[in-house]
């Protein structure tokens, strides 16, 4: 599956701004109602503020991840206990004293000793909790109920934020509309409508 860049998505945020002025300053030239012009304007403008937050969110969450946005690997479990000949660990020169250590040797010895029966039965049973390393169920509730909390807050202030934007978009528009108006002899979007 292809990813987004954010290239790609500034190449259709680019093309949909030129469509949406032209619609808004050219309405009478393609022969439509300014009412259904400035709505197909209005549009694309949602479209473009739509995939410009998409493109900064993926990249912000691959930011964040310390990842590549178009970075295929990923990892393969079946690596998870490979032995590997040598040290896990390249040793640099000034820790000699390193040197052999950090084999797979001791997992080795401790599935030897599992398979062959000498370790006994595992026990399936959790440990029981310890007084002062483990919190109380109580605790870890009223922690959960806190996170649900901030993230019902967290989310009512996202919503608010996006009415807001919603809201400057539209005033947006109507504030171009009153500009196009005033000074309907300049293209801006870059289309020719009367070339022959």
């Amino acid at each position: 599956m292809a990813t987004l860049t954010k290239r790609g998505a500034r190449e259709v945020t680019d093309t949909l701004d030129r469509i949406a002025n032209l619609f808004q300053s050219d309405a009478a030239t393609l022969g439509l109602d300014a009412k259904i012009a400035n709505d197909m304007a209005y549009r694309c403008d949602l479209l473009s503020d739509h995939i410009e937050k998409f493109a900064s969110a993926k990249t912000a969450a691959a930011d964040a991840m310390g990842q590549d946005l178009n970075s295929q690997s990923e990892f393969n479990p079946s690596d998870i206990g490979r032995e590997v000949a040598g040290p896990l660990e390249m040793l640099d020169s000034d820790e000699p004293f390193m040197k052999g250590h950090f084999t797979q040797q001791n997992n080795r010895d401790l599935r030897e000793l599992q398979q062959s029966g000498k370790m006994g039965p595992l026990n399936p049973e959790p440990a029981a909790p310890q007084a002062g390393k483990q919190a109380s169920k109580q605790d870890v509730l009223k922690k959960v109920a806190a996170m649900e909390a901030a993230l019902r807050t967290l989310k009512a202030e996202l919503a608010e934020d996006d009415a807001k934007e919603e809201k400057k978009a539209e005033e947006k528009i109507v504030d171009d509309e009153k500009e196009a108006c005033k000074d309907k002899t300049a293209s801006t979007h870059g289309f020719n409508l009367t070339a022959e």
